[in-house]
């Protein structure tokens, strides 16, 4: 059954690359009929994940992080250690698709975690889509040190295909940045590996980006061969699927070396096999209209720049829908989560006001027998309500005091954030309050101020740090500021004089000294 499911599995994968995702679908439907009513808890969490899967190509995130989150579950609960790893990078890559960046690196780095002391551990694959959240974020140094370490993974487990990728990956980046002789570089060795390993799909787009590499530095000969190389791999074989990236820089080479009506039809071809909601559509729209317009024909290259453009918008539109569809689902758990808590409190107010009630009746039935007994119980009583109602003020104390917890925690990071972006500056920065208190300071001002002193300047006045001319100058420039209602500042220095000046932009207010 297992060797069925594996064939099934990878004929699922040959139609989510062509984009047939019904059958895709279908296949997946055949796996599940395969493995019974009762399948194992491995088969049950791979054929959940792999639909997963088929929701992400479908541009579905939201539904593909839910299944996701099913089948980690399940892979939890049965134990599975590398399932569970797995699972955690399909939900790193879903949440970055809807723009939750910081959840996205958390699943990722839980992946990595539970990889390590796994004998067959996939590292490689975690550590490159790390790497592709950081090149999003526009962080290169990280991305670039992801890349790396990825490829030494992936050369380490003997992956040449994907170690190659991870090559082109930096090739790209590189060119992105401006770097055209280091991306061009890079992208030759990455097509070397990938011509060794026999990867076809990542040669034609590492193809595609060495024909861009000789466009951008003007060699449109150097980028007809880069381009036509890659055409062959797919000419070799009728089902290969020609990315559009090649054909949109064959098509640009064309156009650049006066063949734009070649151009037009190639550009023609290549969006009549792309899907509506493709991402490379509006590049090609855009490359079609110029095409036409080299070849004079203006209500088409109109045509076709108007039809890119709502592409383009299409596209951003889609991925604010997720990305708010993704807010408000995390929203309403949060807030479900609230209610539910709100309940259980509830329910607990209610048992212990019905026992309250249980409580009154016995002690009026005792009441009427004897009324010492009856005061006995009522002071009993009163003691219960006063540590009722003390639990009640102590559990409200517990969620304010974890609530102002997390605050704290969060104003931590953004302090740390100022300091590191204070700490980043070679002049002295100080930031005073309204009373002349230091709120934040960087090296150079506590270098400056207190050199012989490893003691914070945060918390301690700005007049104890001066010496005593400077701290009264400093006191009467804050009098001074105090002595007028008109808009006004000052601009004080360390050994000189303060000297009012006006500001005509801002209120007096001692706290921008």
């Amino acid at each position: 059954m297992l060797a069925t499911l594996t064939a099934l599995y990878e004929r699922s994968v040959e139609l989510q690359n062509k984009g047939e995702f019904a059958a895709a679908a279908a296949v997946l439907d055949c796996a599940e009929s395969a493995a019974g009513a009762h399948p194992a808890a491995a088969i049950e969490h791979e054929l959940l994940r792999r639909r997963g899967v088929l929701d992400y190509r479908r541009e579905c995130p939201a539904q593909a992080l839910e299944k996701f989150k099913r089948a980690l579950k399940l892979a939890e609960r049965n134990e599975d250690r590398p399932a569970q790893s797995k699972t955690w990078n399909n939900i790193g890559s879903a949440l970055r698709r809807l723009g939750d960046y910081r959840g996205a690196l958390q699943a990722l780095m839980t992946s990595l975690e539970l990889q390590r002391g796994l004998p067959q551990a996939e590292a490689g694959k975690t550590l490159n889509n790390i790497a592709d959240i950081y090149r999003d974020l526009g962080e290169n140094a990280n991305a670039i040190r992801h890349y790396d370490q990825a490829r030494a993974e992936f050369l380490r487990d003997g992956n040449k295909a994907e170690a190659g990728h991870v090559l082109s990956s930096l090739g790209v980046l590189a060119l992105n940045n401006g770097e055209l002789q280091r991306g061009e570089s890079l992208l030759t060795q990455a097509r070397d590996e990938l011509v060794q390993a026999g990867d076809k799909k990542y040669l034609m787009r590492t193809y595609s980006e060495l024909g861009r590499a000789a466009i951008e530095r003007g060699d449109v000969a150097a980028a007809k061969r880069w381009t036509d190389s890659g055409l062959a791999i797919a000419a070799q074989d009728a089902k290969t699927i020609v990315p559009a990236p090649l054909q949109l820089q064959a098509a640009r080479g064309d156009r650049l070396r006066g063949q734009a009506r070649a151009a037009q039809q190639r550009m023609s071809q290549a969006l009549n096999a792309l899907a509506v909601q493709d991402s490379d559509r509006p590049d090609l729209l855009a490359e079609l209209a110029r095409d036409f317009e080299a070849l004079g024909e203006w209500p088409q290259a109109m045509a076709a720049l108007r039809e890119s453009e709502d592409a383009a918008r299409a596209l951003r539109e889609a991925r604010y829908d997720r990305e708010m569809k993704w807010m408000q689902l995390r929203f309403e758990t949060a807030e479900r989560d609230r209610t539910i808590a709100a309940l259980a409190t509830q329910n607990q107010v209610r048992a212990l006001s019905l026992k309250q009630r249980t409580l009154a009746l016995w002690l009026t039935v005792v009441s009427a027998l004897a009324a010492l007994l009856g005061l006995t119980v009522f002071f009993l009583r009163r003691q219960h309500r006063a540590r009722v109602a003390e639990a009640a003020r102590q559990a409200r104390l517990a969620e304010e005091v974890d609530y102002y917890r997390r605050a704290a925690a969060e104003l931590g990071v953004d302090r740390a954030r100022l300091q590191a972006a204070l700490d980043s500056r070679d002049d002295a920065v100080l930031v005073l309050d309204a009373g002349g208190q230091v709120l934040a300071a960087n090296r150079s001002a506590g270098e400056l101020l207190q050199p012989s002193q490893a003691a914070p300047l945060a918390g301690r006045a700005f007049g104890e740090l001066l010496d005593e001319p400077d701290a009264l100058r400093f006191a009467q420039a804050l009098e001074h500021l105090d002595e007028s209602s008109a808009p006004q500042g000052f601009d004080f220095r360390l050994g000189a004089q303060a000297e009012p000046c006006a500001r005509s932009s801002a209120k007096a207010d001692r706290a921008k000294a």
